[in-house]
């Protein structure tokens, strides 16, 4: 027996686990998106779609990026307008005024979102991407194109 007594699980396999497949490919956007964020669903999705990582259960997560980034792009509007103040002075108490706290909010929601859907550098690189079909011809050609050796004019050196 091992040192602390016996392992937990020890001497049996563990159960194989049910691979869920969910449909490849880009969802429409949900009718309660507003115009604008309608417009970030597509702008992103369309890019998630090319790089072959989203699916119809991914929906109402980009819906909530993309509403998010609408959010932001109304909040930074309305700090931008004539006569915003970021501190509000009222009865000797000075405060934050509430849309600079609510864009601040919005910027980590957007900062989380964005990582869960693989859109950040760092999560680029764990983001599991299939191989593409072998009917892609645009595939194919850029990988044609990438396996082609290119000579530079004068990029022999002559040992000297």
């Amino acid at each position: 027996m091992p040192k602390g007594g016996p392992r937990i699980g020890a001497g049996r396999k563990p159960k194989a686990r049910a691979v869920v497949a969910f449909r490849e490919g880009l969802a429409s956007p949900p009718a309660w998106l507003p115009p604008a964020a309608k417009a970030y669903y597509r702008h992103y999705g369309r890019q998630l779609e090319e790089s072959r990582v989203i699916t119809h259960a991914d929906r109402d997560a980009l819906a909530m990026y993309a509403a998010t980034l609408a959010d932001i792009a109304e909040l930074t509007r309305l700090t931008r307008a004539k006569g915003f103040q970021r501190v509000l002075y009222t009865e000797m108490v000075v405060k934050t005024n509430p849309i600079v706290t609510q864009y601040q909010q919005a910027i980590g929601r957007a900062r989380q979102l964005a990582q869960d859907l693989g859109l950040t550098p760092a999560s680029r690189g764990r983001v599991q991407v299939a191989p593409p079909s072998a009917g892609d011809a645009d595939q194919q050609k850029r990988d044609a194109f990438f396996r082609r050796p290119t000579l530079v004019k004068g990029a022999a050196s002559s040992g000297a």
